[in-house]
């Protein structure tokens, strides 16, 4: 890719101090536009109508600004959805917020190649992911490599890195005829680059996720990339500060030469760096996470005039009815429980095993990807509406039906049984084995659970197995490498999951989280 250099120069007079600049950055927005209210907490999140707010102050007091992004700007609500990031891409490109640059992350492919390039051809600002390559550069020519923007004398390089395991995290029709390059050589060459350049400050945009602290089995680890980050955190041309994504987390690591930030996901939090300088080096930072809690930060009013008839529209998808339950039904999605015992996911996966029966296959097992169920099923009111389904499945994939051999299941499990849902079937697993915290489970002790009788796992056995079609196509889990007479059943997941409320409610009017949960069994047992 030909090197293209974007250099912004904002002159501001008056100002309050010569020396400061203050870095705002998000990440993970996920479509997360406009004021929305969390389902487990309640906190009612302005996101980007809050975070106008926040840069309408500053700018009146007239603040040196950067304001970056650090990808999957698409991909988690109904009308970016519904738009094909068209919404979302909108309003990031509108002046209310003045992004400075942005990185492209796994879920802005969502919509295939085509779709992200009509999306960020537009952009107002630079996009960025450097480490992309193309077969035909003519489908990625909106990315920049690199940029160089001045603020108050003093020049800021940037550049911006996708993890190179996106084709792990992406159907590969979705990024077809797409690289994703290691991002070693970039992290050892673009700091010297930029700065013969002529950039004082080398600030790196990533949508790698080099911490995991939340949605993992894993629990806490210590660092997703620890090679990666050690590289960064010892070469000597350095990276002084480093803006992530991916793994929406809220993180602030000072290190002596570099800062590592992430300012977690869906639009609660907005990061701020306040930088001074000394002889055009960094002298001082001060970090600060807004919670953009609408009660603390209010929403702009201008944004929401501006923005009023496509979040009537949203309101609207949203408030259709789906179900009527119990009220204070509550099915939790607990990511530090162990997978298969998480509330959620069973009830999902549970709901694609009913589906693929609904349409005369006799199924035997429904996988699920853990990270695929995205939020709670909780209503306070009574009500389920179609809004909270696509929280829970905001990905809309089709439900495929294929053939797996015995052993075929038992190296799937082995692989990636930790990260797996699955419901049909019934799995003991050594207590040590499971505290070890490795990615797949090596027990033979599995059943399936079909019509009330229980029957061991016949390693010859051919069995019939659904699952959304990422779980099945990405490389992610051995089954694209296993499935056989693959067929497509045509229905949404989160269709399965609305034709699954409909019945038990049908057959339940009043029915509660409680006893729903109290019906099925637990699809994984630990033993001593």
């Amino acid at each position: 890719m030909i090197f293209k250099l974007l250099a912004l120069i904002l002159i501001s007079s008056s100002l309050l101090n010569a020396q400061d600049v203050h870095i705002f950055y998000s990440t993970d927005i996920h479509g997360y536009a406009f004021p929305y209210r969390d389902q487990k907490t309640h906190i009612k999140y302005g996101s980007l109508a809050s975070m106008a707010t926040i840069l309408e102050k500053r700018k009146a007091q007239n603040k040196s600004i950067l304001f970056f992004d650090s990808g999957d700007a698409f991909q988690g609500t109904l009308i970016d959805r519904v738009t094909k990031g068209q919404l979302i891409s909108d309003i990031l490109n509108d002046p209310i917020l003045s992004y400075t640059a942005r990185v492209l992350g796994n879920h802005d492919f969502d919509y295939g190649t085509k779709i992200t390039k009509e999306r960020f051809s537009k952009a107002t600002h630079p996009i960025m992911a450097i480490n992309i390559k193309a077969k035909d550069p003519i489908i990625i020519d909106y990315l920049h490599d690199y940029a160089i923007i001045e603020r108050n004398g003093i020049k800021f390089g940037i550049f911006g890195l996708i993890d190179k395991h996106t084709p792990k995290n992406q159907i590969a029709s979705n990024i077809e005829g797409l690289i994703f390059d290691d991002e070693s050589s970039y992290v050892k060459n673009m700091p010297k680059f930029l700065k013969n350049k002529g950039a004082d400050v080398i600030v790196m945009l990533a949508h790698i996720g080099f911490f995991r602290t939340k949605r993992t089995p894993h629990h806490h680890v210590a660092s997703n990339r620890p090679k990666l980050l050690k590289q960064i955190l010892t070469q000597n041309d350095n990276i002084d500060i480093l803006l992530d994504g991916h793994s929406h987390d809220l993180i602030y690591k000072k290190y002596d030469n570099t800062i590592i930030t992430q300012a977690g996901y869906y639009g609660m939090y907005l990061g701020e760096l306040t930088i001074s300088f000394k002889d055009k080096k960094i002298a001082k930072v001060s970090q600060q996470f807004h919670h953009l809690d609408v009660k603390k930060y209010p929403t702009s009013k201008k944004f929401l005039n501006k923005f009023s008839k496509l979040r009537a529209q949203q309101i609207k998808l949203n408030q259709r009815l789906v179900a009527k339950v119990k009220r204070g039904f509550f099915i939790e999605n607990d990511m530090e429980a162990k997978p298969q015992a998480n509330d959620a996911v069973n009830f999902v996966t549970n709901a694609y095993y009913e589906s693929a029966k609904n349409h005369g296959v006799d199924i035997d097992l429904a996988f699920n990807n853990v990270f695929g169920v995205r939020n709670h099923f909780f209503s306070r009111v009574g009500k389920i509406t179609y809004g909270m389904l696509h929280k829970v499945s905001p990905f809309r994939n089709t439900l495929q039906v294929y053939d797996l051999t015995g052993q075929q299941i038992l190296k799937i499990l082995k692989h990636k049984g930790r990260r797996l849902g699955f419901y049909g079937a019934t799995m003991t697993i050594d207590k040590s084995e499971y505290n070890a915290q490795k990615d797949g489970y090596t027990s033979t002790d599995f059943y399936f659970i079909k019509n009330g009788t229980k029957t061991k796992l016949q390693k010859d056995r051919v069995y019939k197995v659904v699952s959304p079609n990422y779980t099945a196509q990405t490389n992610n889990f051995l089954i694209s490498k296993y499935k056989q007479n693959v067929q497509d059943l045509g229905t949404l997941d989160i269709s399965a999951l609305e034709n699954f409320l409909i019945t038990q409610s049908k057959l339940n009017p009043k029915l509660s989280s409680q006893k729903f949960l109290s019906l099925k069994d637990r699809s994984l047992t630990i033993i001593n």
